[in-house]
């Protein structure tokens, strides 16, 4: 794994020190993981002045639900459709707030791509059990010489 990649992952004083950086992986993993769970339940909501027109908005299904009061159907057909996307739009903002929100509240400055954190996460698991195996070789090395 490229070192400048570890520190912008984990810093660079973790970066030099593998338990550390996988600790801070993990947690930034269980974060992203919760971010993720809290996200796929948020809901948009907005409704125009009149309270005539009322959106919700989702992520994983955008405009989830239009609601159309009967004085809403009064309006000029090129009005009702301005108002249902001034709605939605209102909508969707909701949700980006709400987004933004819980970002701030996890301390999260970018939500990390998972697969890729997996990824650096086994390299790091691999090169950690690597070198500790290494220092196990050179130990036994050093006993064999010294019983010699």
């Amino acid at each position: 794994m490229d070192v400048s990649r570890l520190q912008n992952l984990v810093g660079s004083g973790a970066a030099t020190d593998p338990s550390r950086a996988l600790e801070l992986l993990r947690q930034r993993a269980g974060q992203a993981t919760e971010l993720r769970e809290r996200l796929r339940d948020m809901v948009g909501r907005a409704e125009n002045k009149a309270g005539t027109i009322a959106a919700t908005y989702t992520a994983a299904a955008g405009l989830q639900q239009l609601t159309l009061d009967p004085r809403a159907m009064r309006l000029a057909s090129e009005d009702l459709a301005a108002e249902i996307v001034e709605v939605t739009a209102a909508a969707r903002a909701d949700l980006e707030r709400q987004r933004s929100e819980v970002v701030a509240e996890l301390g999260i400055v970018a939500v990390p791509d998972m697969e890729q954190a997996q990824a650096d996460l086994d390299t790091l698991a691999a090169e950690y059990r690597g070198g500790v195996g290494d220092i196990k070789a050179l130990i036994d090395r050093y006993r064999a010489q010294v019983e010699r």
